[in-house]
């Protein structure tokens, strides 16, 4: 999946930087939620604070609805609602 420059640069606009952008974009792009160990495998990183604190800004932004934390407790929704 190709990724435009000016996409990339809006995400980067909310405080991200390139490579979490492009992970954003694909969330995005399918779902909109992710689940931690998605996030890590992309980013070819190990369990962390940085990384934890990207889950939590993430997770900070909206709620999922109750039956997602009944069926996947770990997922984490990417985008607020309003955006």
């Amino acid at each position: 999946m190709s990724i435009y420059e000016s996409q990339l640069a809006n995400l980067c606009a909310f405080g991200s930087p390139k490579p979490k952008a492009r992970f954003l974009y694909l969330v995005a792009a399918h779902s909109g939620y992710f689940t931690v160990r998605q996030f890590l495998d992309f980013a070819h990183a190990r369990s962390g604070k940085r990384n934890a604190r990207f889950v939590e800004s993430c997770s900070l932004w909206v709620m999922p609805p109750p039956e997602i934390y009944t069926q996947e407790p770990h997922l984490s929704p990417a985008f607020p609602a309003d955006l």
